[in-house]
């Protein structure tokens, strides 16, 4: 745990100089108010002990000047302060997002999208925003206290004597609490994610609760788990947070009192003066901001190992060392490959050999027989239960996915369509030329569309389910892989468009080499497939 902590941490190491601004920042604040204070105290005394009548023109421009350098400051310190968890928190998520931009597809499966967006959301804000702030607090209260504790003795060692044993009783106490709210905080975390899972299902399968009448079931559901149980660890946490927060209180309201009466005790039998008494009770009222923020740090350290614990995900390299890179790709075996969901067979010992220079084929079978598995195998998605997929007759597994993906691409059944523009959403930011452009434009059946919409701002809602068909298509073939896997590609496409793209698209791929392993049940993409291969009980044969 404690390494991953490290490791996280080590993320966010461009922000250490903000933290060395702000820690002085603020230690330049305190100076300055105590610097204040200690100036109040002596013209009080003199007011009240050397019976002086007035204020020195002197000691107005001292007490004026301090004012307003405080004044100033408190603006730059807090600034500083507000400012650090920003800058860490973007730098952070920035980081991780793009760790996780590296994960294979096998990291998905095995976390899964709701976590991963959870993870990212909350746990990740959280830990770089705990990371950046607590080292400065720390370092800020430890001085701040110090130098309380040192004029508090300076003023009166016996009553601050008294009021360190106060501090201590409150401080031990405080300790205790801050472990359970630290374990509380761990589970709030956790109910957190799974209620973040729950809304995400909701939202995203909404039609069909809607079309299937479940709402009532679904939020029943959600609000049983609110109420049954992450509402009962909220409720224990906030226990301890209001056994937390009275000892903060009786520090704040309590200590400066009892300072006072005590104080004047003192006065009564001509130990401390009024200004003494004025300096200590300012003194106690802020003895208790750096009792509280300790304390709390503390508390926060507990959560921020639990936090690198969870995510440590992003750490794991689930890429083995060492992976051969190949030039191009000459084969794509399947050795008696086997696969199943649990306990349902999809493939069982299947064998096909693929060459990037032969025949289109075409992958037939019944909904649900394990097509698209074949193409997220071959993809390296998903791993093998059994046998061996072997590229240029080494295993997958060995192979670096970055130069396979040059040569190996896929279209999937769904569209993928980022919010950009649809240029954008074509190049994805990389340099093709015009003429490149126009060619894929035209295979796709985009033509007209893309003059009118090309620097629009898209997404799958403000666009037809057979326009994000042929943007995902034309994507994919601007890049020219030797390999081309399309699923279901011309599925929300009408006759006329279907059979045009198809035409194009043979022409397109015959052109530049590409082949083509395609999954439909549309004749005019199955017209341009030379082999047809058929999938039936996990079995993978020639017709």
């Amino acid at each position: 745990m404690l390494n991953n902590y490290k490791q996280l941490k080590i993320m966010l190491k461009d922000i250490k100089k903000y933290q060395i601004y702000t820690s002085i920042s603020l230690v330049f604040y305190t100076g300055i108010l105590y610097a204040l204070i200690i100036q109040i105290q002596r013209f009080i005394d003199r007011l009240t002990v050397n019976n002086v009548k007035s204020i020195t023109i002197d000691e107005l421009i001292t007490i004026l000047a301090l004012l307003i350098i405080l004044s100033i400051a408190t603006f730059l310190s807090q600034y500083l302060f507000n400012r650090l968890p920003i800058k860490a928190k973007n730098i952070f998520i920035g980081k991780i997002y793009k760790e996780t931009l590296k994960k294979s597809n096998l990291f998905f499966d095995k976390h899964g999208e709701s976590k991963i967006y959870s993870l990212i959301s909350n746990d990740a804000v959280t830990f770089s925003q705990m990371i950046s702030v607590n080292p400065v607090v720390i370092a800020y209260q430890s001085i701040t206290l110090l130098l309380c504790v040192i004029l508090i003795i300076c003023t009166q060692w016996i009553l601050a004597l008294i009021i360190l044993f106060f501090v201590s009783c409150c401080f031990i106490f405080t300790a205790f609490l801050s472990k359970k709210i630290a374990k509380y905080n761990n589970q709030v975390f956790s109910e957190k994610e799974e209620m973040t899972k729950q809304i995400l299902d909701g939202l995203e399968n909404h039609r069909v609760i809607e079309i299937l009448k479940k709402n009532i079931l679904f939020s029943d559901k959600f609000n049983g788990f609110l109420l049954n149980k992450l509402q009962k660890v909220e409720l224990k946490q906030a226990g301890f947070n209001s056994q937390y927060m009275t000892i903060y209180m009786l520090l704040t309201v309590v200590l400066p009192f009892l300072s006072v009466v005590l104080g004047l005790y003192f006065v009564s039998i001509n130990i401390m003066t009024i200004g003494q008494v004025l300096t200590i009770y300012t003194l106690t009222s802020q003895l208790q901001e750096p009792i509280r923020q300790i304390a709390a740090v503390r508390t926060n350290r507990d959560s921020v190992m639990k936090l690198s614990e969870r995510l440590s995900i992003f750490l794991d390299n689930d890429h083995m060392p060492n992976k051969k890179k190949i030039d191009e790709l000459k084969s794509l075996d399947f050795e008696n490959v086997s696969f199943s969901y649990e306990d349902l067979t999809i493939l069982n010992n299947v064998n096909m050999s693929i060459y990037p220079s032969s025949n289109h084929i075409l992958i037939e079978g019944e909904s649900g027989c394990g097509k698209s598995t074949l193409f997220n195998l071959m993809m390296n998605f998903n791993s093998v239960l059994g046998g061996h997929i072997k590229v240029n007759n080494l295993d997958i597994e060995k192979i670096d996915m970055n130069s396979y993906y040059k040569d190996v691409l896929y279209v999937e059944q769904k569209p993928v369509i980022f919010k950009d523009s649809l240029y954008n959403n074509i190049t994805l930011y990389d340099d093709f030329s015009q003429e490149m452009i126009n060619e894929v434009i035209d295979v796709c059946q985009l033509s007209d569309f893309y003059l009118i919409n090309k620097d629009t701002i898209i997404d799958l809602k403000s666009i037809s389910g057979g326009q994000a068909q042929r943007i995902s298509i034309a994507r994919i073939l601007l890049r020219k892989p030797k390999l081309l896997l399309l699923d279901e590609p011309t599925s929300a496409l009408d006759e006329k468009t279907s059979i045009n793209l198809s035409s194009a698209l043979n022409t397109y791929c015959n052109k530049y080499k590409i082949k083509l392993i395609v999954i439909s049940h549309k004749k005019d993409i199955m017209s341009i497939c030379e082999e047809r291969l058929v999938l039936k009980n996990g079995e993978l044969k020639y017709d």
